[in-house]
């Protein structure tokens, strides 16, 4: 009988132990699927991922060749159209006069005429010298928003060691540095008009030529000829300056954050005007 029961215990645990072998070759199964299946889906992903990333850099570098064609197409050349325009006058004869802070040709400040690139403001790149955001011009001259930073120990009438000038400086109408009596800058050619902020806005009516000095709030108003300051008047956070058939300023504020930027008329002399005549 003894025997009888440890030979059914055998036959059981072998059963048993077939069974379980069965159970955990299914759950390894199960197992080895679901494992296959994330690794597919994870191979899937990072093939789209590298895809998409490809075809956007490809895209990205496409419309950067397209944005700098134009400025590396002529570089080194009178022929250099500029990367970038952030301030802009056009004269009554057509003649486009631009400027910017920086271009990779050395052209940050250019004219135009009918299409073609017809001039460029030279001596604007190096020795700590930038373009800047205004530009304007009358029957004589060009005047331009700039910078002039320290270049070292030199021979020459340069701002001190941590001083930038942020200055209006004068060309003659081929884009030739206008020198004039007290101007500053190693060719006498510049107007520091503050030590803070860059000019911001630049229009002339006659003999006037008005500049937005926003580091003080101002508008400052300089004889065209003379460069010598006329007249100031208070105006907050002035940026661009145009004057209408009346001689009366309009002048773009600045938002800040509490107000939201406004375009104001004044007169010549200073004084705010409605916005519609009466």
């Amino acid at each position: 009988m003894k025997h009888e029961i440890l030979d059914e215990f055998k036959r059981l645990q072998s059963r048993a132990k077939k069974q379980s072998n069965k159970i955990f070759k299914y759950l390894s199964y199960r197992l080895l699927k679901s494992w296959i299946f994330l690794i597919i889906a994870i191979i899937s992903f990072l093939a789209i991922t590298i895809i998409t990333a490809d075809l956007t850099l490809s895209e990205v570098a496409e419309n950067s060749d397209k944005k700098d064609l134009m400025g590396d197409i002529f570089a080194d050349s009178q022929k250099s159209i500029q990367n970038y325009i952030e301030g802009i006058y056009v004269a009554p004869n057509g003649t486009v006069y631009t400027n910017s802070h920086e271009d990779k040709a050395g052209a940050e400040a250019s004219i135009y005429k009918d299409g073609n690139v017809i001039g460029v403001l030279s001596d604007l790149d190096g020795w700590s010298r930038r373009g800047g955001k205004a530009v304007t011009a009358n029957s004589k001259y060009i005047y331009i928003a700039m910078s002039q930073g320290f270049v070292g120990k030199i021979d020459k009438d340069y701002p001190p060691e941590g001083t930038t000038w942020y200055c209006v400086r004068r060309y003659n109408l081929s884009g030739k540095p206008a020198p004039f009596a007290n101007g500053r800058g190693w060719d006498k050619s510049m107007l520091i008009v503050n030590t803070k902020s860059e000019v911001t806005g630049l229009a002339t009516k006659d003999k006037n030529l008005y500049v937005s000095d926003a580091a003080n709030n101002k508008i400052r108003v300089y004889n065209t000829e003379t460069m010598k300051e006329l007249r100031n008047f208070s105006f907050l956070r002035p940026e661009d300056i145009t004057i209408d058939k009346q001689g009366n300023l309009w002048i773009i504020q600045k938002q800040d954050a509490n107000n939201p930027a406004k375009i104001l008329r004044y007169s010549s002399s200073g004084k705010q005007l409605p916005q519609k005549n009466n």
